[in-house]
């Protein structure tokens, strides 16, 4: 995300304005050993409504609808907890009951570590149709 438009962020973490950004995800592990894919000019921007106040803000990121990443368009992100909700989504998947797909994510902001989060698909009409 380019200085300018993480300082608009910065300056306004309540906005819902999504500012653009690239994402590069680096998805090696067992059975899906792609290596670092690169989404340019995705669109970003913080979530949460109490969440917002915290230096490490949650994320909602937007992929362009002609390169998704995992048949998903939209991502969100948790910040408390990250392992211990990871767990509920694993509880699901175990007992075989229809469950949002997560995984735990590190989160390097223009070069820096940033935080580990919880990413999880959105439940939106691209979901329910899967």
């Amino acid at each position: 995300m380019s200085a300018g438009n993480l300082n608009r962020l910065r300056q306004d973490s309540r906005s819902n304005e999504y500012l653009d950004a690239s994402i590069v995800i680096d998805d090696r592990r067992p059975g899906k050993e792609e290596g670092p894919i690169a989404y340019p000019h995705i669109l970003a921007r913080h979530r949460g409504a109490g969440s917002r106040s915290n230096p490490r803000h949650q994320w909602k990121l937007k992929f362009n609808r002609v390169e998704l990443y995992d048949q998903n368009r939209v991502l969100d992100t948790m910040l408390r907890f990250p392992l211990i909700q990871r767990l509920g989504f694993a509880a699901f998947d175990a007992a075989n009951i229809e469950n949002l797909e997560s995984d735990v994510v590190r989160l390097h902001l223009n070069g820096e570590y940033w935080a580990m989060y919880v990413e999880f698909e959105v439940p939106n009409a691209t979901w329910a149709s899967k």
